[in-house]
């Protein structure tokens, strides 16, 4: 027996009982459970948190793996748009050819600035190459000529020309060139339906010639009346401010006047705005407002697109004041739509009535009947 175990537990003669062995037992035995009860919890607790183990490594992994992708990713497509793009040739500056951020930068963060880099840029890269030491040189592809320094790449897809002599070549007079426009510039902007937006070269012609006689010399002169009237009340304004000192707004005025005879020549529609300085000043704001949003809108359409998928109840919280106007505009056009679908084809032809666009369109024999629905006619711009 061990002397550590047993102790003094045992008889004169040297030899434990089987109670003293027992009772001499119990303090190895208890300690012997000590430690594997602690075993067990640990066990338990490592089992508990192995699965939490595992979870973080594999989000680590994942998270690595999506980081090593999307490395990858913005390398190709910078060395892509850097040597390898159709318009790698093109001069211009290097991060405007990298990313459209360069443009968001000068028309977002230092608002509608980019037109005014636009015309740096085209004179820096001119005086890159046109030194007085040689002669001036020229970009040849295909049928395309024109000066360096008078083609830039302003974004990764974009190129912004100042040159008179490539007119003829962007907006051929014949259809033997057919260019469609770019639909991720389209969707961006939201006028996909509109005659201006249409990206198909043939139903874009198909959709202008159909306008074409209603803003002839002919037609314009009919309205010429109703110019004068609103031009007579603007001069108005003019005389009053002279004879009591007041400084008027021409901003505010002459938006009044472009609404009032856009709405009554080209839609038909009734318009006093400008009879209503405060009226005229209040629609501008919130035009102005838009106006300026366009440019963050063309940089996160998405966002666009998700405010208008939202219900009129809540969008309206979203949506700047100038929508809720051109949202009781549809309406109001709808309406007259509605009415000039009811009204005889034959008196509209006949200029029983005052004369309108969309008039103009549903009467129009180039137009198919697809083409004259009350989608269409709203997004008729």
């Amino acid at each position: 027996m061990c002397p550590t175990c047993f102790g003094a537990a045992s008889n004169a003669d040297g030899v434990a009982s089987p109670g003293q062995a027992a009772q001499a037992l119990i303090p190895f035995l208890r300690r012997a459970k000590a430690r594997k009860s602690d075993f067990l919890t640990m066990a338990t607790l490592f089992s508990k948190h192995l699965s939490s183990i595992v979870s973080v490594i594999c989000v680590m992994e994942i998270l690595h793996t999506t980081i090593l992708v999307i490395s990858v990713y913005c390398i190709v497509i910078a060395l892509n748009r850097l040597y390898f793009h159709p318009l790698s040739k093109i001069p211009g500056p290097k991060l405007a050819a990298l990313t459209s951020w360069y443009e968001f930068y000068f028309d977002v963060l230092q608002p509608g600035q980019y037109v005014f880099k636009i015309k740096e840029l085209h004179k820096h890269y001119g005086k890159a190459f046109y030194l007085p030491s040689r002669p001036r040189q020229y970009v040849h592809n295909s049928d395309i000529s024109c000066s360096l320094g008078s083609i830039i790449r302003i974004a990764p897809n974009e190129i912004h020309i100042d040159d008179l002599d490539f007119l003829d070549s962007i907006y051929p007079a014949s259809n033997a060139h057919k260019r469609d426009k770019d639909w991720s510039q389209i969707r961006k902007l939201d006028v996909g339906m509109s005659t201006s937006g249409t990206v198909d070269h043939d139903l874009h012609r198909l959709r202008r010639e159909a306008l074409h006689p209603f803003f002839s010399k002919n037609t314009i002169s009919r309205f010429e009346p109703v110019i004068q009237e609103k031009i007579s009340h603007l001069v108005s304004y003019f005389d009053k401010a002279q004879a009591s000192g007041k400084p008027l707004n021409l901003s505010d005025l002459y938006y009044g006047l472009a609404r009032d005879v856009v709405f009554e020549c080209s839609f038909g529609m009734k318009s006093t705005i400008l009879e209503d300085e405060h009226a005229a000043a209040s629609l501008r704001a919130n035009m102005t407002e838009l106006l300026l949003g366009v440019k963050i809108t063309k940089q996160f359409h998405v966002l666009f697109e998700a405010i208008k998928l939202l219900p009129a109840s809540v969008g309206k919280y979203f949506s700047p004041p100038a929508i809720k106007n051109m949202r009781d505009l549809a309406l109001t056009v709808q309406e007259a739509i509605r009415e000039v679908r009811n009204k005889d084809k034959q008196a509209m032809l006949a200029g029983t009535d005052q004369r309108s666009v969309f008039k103009d369109l549903l009467s129009s024999p180039t137009l198919p009947t697809s083409e004259k629905s009350l989608a269409l006619l709203l997004r008729v711009h």
